[in-house]
């Protein structure tokens, strides 16, 4: 909505934020979602994936990319360089309770990949970003007597909202054909999406926003490396598109700037782990600042708090495509032992 306020209403706002913005909404719930759903149904209609295998697989991720950003904290900063194989934790013999049956192992790999068609073309950017573990029971494999919220919110957009006319009570997600139906979310998405990923090209078709810009708009994005809902790569990809309407890198970081938020899952609901809760960062102070004092932010600080307040660590988060790195010395704690550098 934020996107679609400054792209459709320039003028009504001097700053906004959008946050984990579903810039692709018929791509996202109608696509990626059947995928991610279909990819963990069994042949008897139940789900492969167990919650009780989450841990395994995110001690995995951990061991394997953690320390990728220079320190080993448990905070995985950009799970594009994260380069865990799923097959790597295949039972040998039987399935046990420290190791992936084969099937499971399958759903992983669909999961982290993304949705393509027959063809292998990609439909959506990105999968299931690495360092989500701690917050799939709430969206994809479900916890105890609680089902997975992402296969409901599939279930229903098919039915009432994804296709002109509606589908209808009948519609299952697990009928969604990934070479007809992507095209017949084509009217929809001229409604819902403030951006479009075209399976074609590979590329996203981004609005003329040079009208919210040069009335002096500020706009602020910000989105969790940890989103297993509202997947993240699209978010970056639409910056980098916005970034080349707008005349290069330099140019749009004068109007718009992303934050990519380690640890945090979608909106900041889950703090499992080392996740960041939606107060964790701060955008509406840096957006106050910006647009009244034209100061721009080069970093916001992420804040992990512990159930009762008292503060765990801090972190710089920095404006992209630059990244914390830590300096080699310091408390990890502190946002002072990190600088923001280019990847």
């Amino acid at each position: 909505m934020g996107i679609m306020e400054a792209l459709r209403f320039p003028t009504d706002f001097d700053g906004i934020i959008s946050g984990a913005p579903a810039l692709d909404y018929t791509g996202l719930v109608a696509t990626s979602f059947a995928w991610a759903t279909q990819a963990n149904t069994g042949p008897d209609g139940q789900p492969i994936f167990p919650a009780s295998k989450v841990k395994l697989v995110q001690d995995a991720v951990d061991a394997a990319c953690d320390d990728k950003d220079g320190v080993r904290d448990g905070i995985i900063s950009d799970p594009r360089t994260c380069d865990f194989q799923p097959s790597s934790l295949q039972c040998k013999a039987s399935n046990a309770l420290d190791c992936l049956t084969e099937a499971e192992v399958g759903v992983l790999a669909k999961w982290y990949h993304g949705p393509v068609n027959s063809r292998g073309a990609t439909l959506y950017p990105g999968g299931i970003p690495m360092g989500s573990e701690p917050h799939w029971p709430r969206w994809l494999t479900g916890s105890g007597n609680a089902p997975a919220l992402m296969p409901l919110f599939a279930q229903d957009f098919l039915r009432y909202m994804a296709f002109e006319p509606s589908a209808g009570s009948s519609a299952k997600v697990a009928e969604f054909d990934f070479d007809k139906d992507p095209p017949r979310l084509a009217p929809q998405a001229r409604v819902y999406n403030a951006a479009t990923f075209n399976p074609e090209t590979g590329q996203i078709s981004v609005g003329d926003i040079s009208a919210f810009r040069q009335a002096g708009g500020k706009l602020i994005l910000y989105h969790g490396w940890s989103d297993p809902l509202v997947t993240p790569q699209l978010t970056v990809e639409f910056y980098e598109a916005l970034a080349k309407r707008s005349g290069g890198l330099r140019a749009a970081q004068g109007f718009a700037r992303l934050f990519m938020v380690p640890g945090m899952d979608h909106c900041g609901i889950g703090t499992e782990g080392l996740g960041i809760s939606d107060t964790g960062i701060d955008p509406l102070t840096a957006l106050e600042q910006w647009v009244e004092q034209g100061k721009a932010p080069e970093e916001l600080v992420a804040t992990k708090a512990a159930s009762g307040g008292q503060t765990l660590w801090r972190r710089p988060v920095c404006a992209y495509p630059t990244v914390a790195r830590y300096k080699g010395s310091g408390d990890v704690s502190d946002p002072a032992s990190f600088t923001c550098a280019e990847p």
